[in-house]
């Protein structure tokens, strides 16, 4: 019984040992040593723990970086550029409005018949860098006889110009309220005086051919026995319609550095 008992030990373990062996060749399952082990965690993964990336992404990153801050760079220079221009742009205009050329719109009847209601005129500052007024300009000045300055010059060049009339279709109401324009009669040393409803420059009469005025001498006739004498810096002003103009035989005489500019296109 014995005996038996032996040999079937001996016929269970080789059984089970070449079940052991089957099974690990059908399964692909191999016995590993910690060598074989390590080599194969070795292959098989890549630890990047320690931050390092490969040669290849780190060029590629680099190259995307430079393009995007080119490109970034080269439409903050764009911006910049036309912001410039804009600005530069502004700031000609204004000059140009204020010292070289601007429009003004004729409103009322006082220089008729040279000028009509609603006409539109060229000013310029340009001849009067130059040169002073002279007898026979025709001139655009502030009625409130403030001297001119910068600052002002430059709120009503905002408020009054080209693109304000094309915009708002209306004339300014600044320029209605403040601004006249007149003919000046009389410069720095000349006298002016009403006499049996006649004026005289300098003890001669006055040439009033071409402007509006009655025979009678009712244009006049208010002013009878007036004088005037123009100081230095001021110039005396009348309206081509003498009939109906507010000009210097009402207001006197006019600073030199209250004048807008000279009428240069009519």
């Amino acid at each position: 019984m014995s005996l038996y008992g032996f040999d079937d030990e001996s016929e269970k373990t080789e059984e089970n040992n070449v079940t052991e062996a089957e099974v690990n060749e059908v399964t692909g399952v191999n016995e590993l040593t910690p060598e074989t082990e390590e080599t194969a965690v070795s292959v098989d993964c890549v630890d990047y723990s320690s931050g390092d990336v490969p040669t290849e992404d780190i060029e590629q990153k680099e190259k995307r970086r430079r393009k995007f801050e080119k490109k970034a760079l080269k439409i903050t220079k764009d911006v910049i550029s036309f912001m410039l221009i804009v600005v530069l742009a502004f700031v000609a205009a204004i000059f140009i409005n204020i010292y070289i050329i601007r429009t003004s719109n004729i409103s009322g009847t006082s220089m008729y018949p040279t000028m009509q209601h609603g006409q539109t005129v060229l000013i310029s500052r340009v001849p009067y860098m130059v040169s002073e007024p002279e007898k026979g300009d025709v001139i655009v000045f502030d009625s409130s006889k403030k001297a001119r300055t910068f600052l002002r010059d430059i709120g009503e060049a905002l408020r009054d110009n080209t693109l304000t009339r094309i915009f708002m279709d209306k004339k300014s109401p600044v320029e209605e309220e403040t601004f006249y324009i007149k003919r000046i009669v009389g410069v720095a040393g000349d006298e002016i005086t009403v006499k049996d409803y006649t004026m005289y420059l300098n003890g001669v009469p006055i040439e009033d051919k071409g402007y509006s005025i009655n025979d009678d001498g009712t244009a006049y006739y208010p002013y009878e026995g007036m004088s005037w004498k123009v100081e230095e810096g001021y110039v005396f002003v009348m309206g081509d319609n003498r009939i109906n103009s507010k000009d210097s035989r009402i207001m006197g005489t006019i600073p030199i550095d209250c004048i807008m500019g000279k009428v240069v296109k009519e």
